[in-house]
């Protein structure tokens, strides 16, 4: 079945509530964030033949210039018909147009519909990770911000952690490769911490205290890791922490022994990433009427200047 999908705009936000509402319930928590989705990043709505909102989709640009892809809600109704594949499709045409190399997101282990809807658009698995939460901790924080250097680069190179999350880190919702670009991007927007062959990001401050304290561990001594980032959320007067560990046994159990229980959701989160070929563009040879228009008086009545040869051609 073809569905209609366009940019949504503000005024689809009601349509868009009732779509949230009915696919997730009235607790879903993209509802409290929809105004700044729609303003900050780009939503698509997929509309039935009777103009109602049927499916919605979140797309906006990682850190690496890859595009994450979030927020997918299919009315009940109109669910295995295709709807995500559209809202999918177009992102691709997107992402195309603008040179974005790969789109990427993450689904549930258990949520065995989005599995098949995005393995049927291509999309492969790279990896897997948990997130996990606890409590802040109060006591003398360690880590100071942490430059750019070989040496730092070095470290993240060997880290067991990052090899552990096959090459990629949670960052700001998002995963991405750990990467010499991506890190000196996040070194210059200060959010590495360090100390004693300890690394770790913490998420841009935001000025919401309810907000958890997020950050990534990415090198070192990961018992020492957890401890120090329960520190520093205390230190913010954040109440609690929370991060994206590769989903492995080891990681898990120290995370455990810190105090850190899995999280009410994202416990099992199967990264995916589908590869974009960038589009090809023909360039423009033949004049524009305007063109043509600027060119009269100039020779033949419509310009030499243009030269007629580019124009048959």
């Amino acid at each position: 079945m073809t569905w209609y999908v366009r940019r949504a705009s503000l005024r689809d936000r009601d349509a868009l509530v009732k779509l949230c509402t009915v696919s997730v319930g009235p607790d879903d928590y993209v509802v409290h964030f929809l105004d700044d989705m729609i303003l900050k990043e780009v939503v698509n709505v997929a509309l039935g033949g009777d103009g109602r909102a049927i499916g919605m989709m979140a797309y906006r640009r990682c850190v690496d210039g890859a595009a994450w892809l979030g927020q997918a809600r299919t009315h009940p109704d109109f669910r295995r018909q295709g709807v995500a594949r559209a809202l999918v499709d177009s992102f691709v045409g997107l992402a195309r147009a603008s040179g974005v190399p790969a789109l990427r997101l993450w689904s549930e282990s258990t949520n065995q519909e989005a599995i098949a809807s995005f393995t049927g658009c291509g999309f492969k698995e790279i990896a897997r990770f948990a997130r996990v939460v606890g409590p802040s901790a109060r006591g003398k924080a360690k880590a100071a911000p942490r430059t750019f250097d070989e040496d730092l680069w070095r470290q993240i190179a060997g880290s067991t952690i990052v090899a552990r999350g096959r090459g990629y880190v949670s960052h700001d919702w998002t995963f991405v490769p750990a990467t010499r670009p991506v890190a000196f991007v996040l070194v210059s927007q200060g959010l590495f911490r360090a100390w004693d062959g300890n690394l770790f990001t913490i998420a841009r401050p935001s000025g919401d205290l309810e907000q958890a304290f997020a950050f990534t561990m990415w090198s070192g001594r990961p018992s020492e890791l957890l401890s120090e980032a329960c520190r520093q959320a205390a230190m913010v007067g954040r109440a609690h922490v929370e991060t994206f560990l590769p989903h492995d046994r080891d990681l898990l159990a120290e995370a455990r022994r810190a105090g850190f229980e899995p999280g009410s959701w994202g416990r099992e989160a199967i990264f995916c990433e589908l590869p974009v070929t960038a589009a090809t563009f023909t360039r423009r040879v033949r004049p524009t009427y305007g063109e043509l228009a600027g060119q009269r008086g100039q020779g033949h009545g419509h310009g030499d200047a243009l030269g007629w040869a580019r124009w048959n051609g």
